[in-house]
């Protein structure tokens, strides 16, 4: 249960619907973004309920990174869409 490969699996898991649903559109990045922003929110929440030195908390800083990194990956990627390259 406190293993970190799962938790961002599912992530990934759960956008496939979204992804099939929406089709080609380019809010699905932003989309996406909300569940990686969801998921460290999450997983800060379990970190600082944990003690120092658990599994539970290694595992859920390790969700936070990655989840936080993907979130702001995601959002970059939206603004970069909805410039339509009038950022160069």
């Amino acid at each position: 249960m406190y293993m970190a490969g799962p938790w961002i699996g599912l992530v990934a898991i759960a956008s496939l619907p979204v992804i099939a649903v929406a089709g080609e559109g380019d809010y699905i990045i932003a989309v996406l973004g909300v569940m990686w922003l969801a998921q460290s929110i999450v997983a800060l929440r379990v970190r600082r309920a944990s003690e120092k030195g658990t599994v539970r908390r290694a595992c859920a800083t390790w969700v936070l990174v990655w989840a936080s990194i993907l979130c702001v990956a995601m959002f970059l990627i939206a603004v970069a869409f909805a410039s339509d390259g009038s950022w160069r």
